[in-house]
């Protein structure tokens, strides 16, 4: 059924068209066909097929990859929001730029991503991108913990058996790398990019420093 939906010009079955050739699950894997619907279901806004095509041009096309991950994020998939972050935070597909790492971390942590929260919390802790606030943090990685986040109970509950969890609380709440960015505010809305330009970042206004929000209340 999803293959006649697809010829249609669904996207939803368009996606999951392509995931099956990319899979190879039920019908032998293509790697130009899983392309082939992937990009049909982008076309039309699918942001789970925004988000693979990213992926896979990564290696190849970076700028490419780019621009589809950003427009993945934008339509509010938590995936690619933790992905734009990590690439923010990083330095992978383009410059490290700590608040905008935030705003993409808070966007997917807010929609419940573990590893976002712990991410966020990680960057709270540090103060990178934005004033420290080791409460918050916590705050933070109490919820990446409730999700089952290993790493953040750990965090939150070093045993005399774990020291090695100790430390790395101690280094997350402390240490704060030489590298550390000068914190911008946040941008009301993130700048949109094409494969062929690169994003210039925000200049850095006289402004408060980023302030990360608290998680809600469950």
């Amino acid at each position: 059924w999803y293959r006649k939906a697809a010829d249609k010009g669904f996207a939803p079955a368009q996606y999951l068209v392509g995931s099956k050739y990319a899979s190879g699950q039920g019908i032998k894997a293509d790697v130009q066909k899983a392309f082939f619907w992937y990009s049909k279901a982008a076309e039309q806004g699918e942001a789970k097929a925004l988000f693979k095509l990213g992926q896979l041009y990564s290696l190849p096309q970076p700028e490419l990859a780019k621009s589809y991950i950003r427009k993945a994020a934008e339509k509010g998939l938590p995936e690619a929001q933790l992905r734009l972050a990590s690439d923010y935070r990083c330095a992978d597909l383009w410059e490290a730029d700590y608040p905008q790492a935030i705003f993409w971390y808070q966007k997917a942590a807010e929609q419940g991503l573990a590893e976002a929260q712990l991410a966020l919390g990680e960057m709270l802790s540090k103060g990178l991108g934005c004033d420290a606030n080791p409460e918050l943090a916590k705050a933070w990685y109490k919820k990446a913990a409730e999700a089952g986040n290993k790493h953040a109970e750990q965090l939150l509950n070093p045993s005399s058996e774990s020291t090695s969890a100790a430390e790395l609380f101690q280094e997350s709440a402390e240490e704060v790398p030489p590298e550390k960015q000068e914190a911008k505010p946040l941008p009301s809305a993130p700048v949109d990019s094409s494969p062929e330009t690169r994003p210039e970042k925000t200049p850095a206004p006289a402004s408060p420093k980023v302030q990360a929000n608290p998680p809600k209340a469950s």
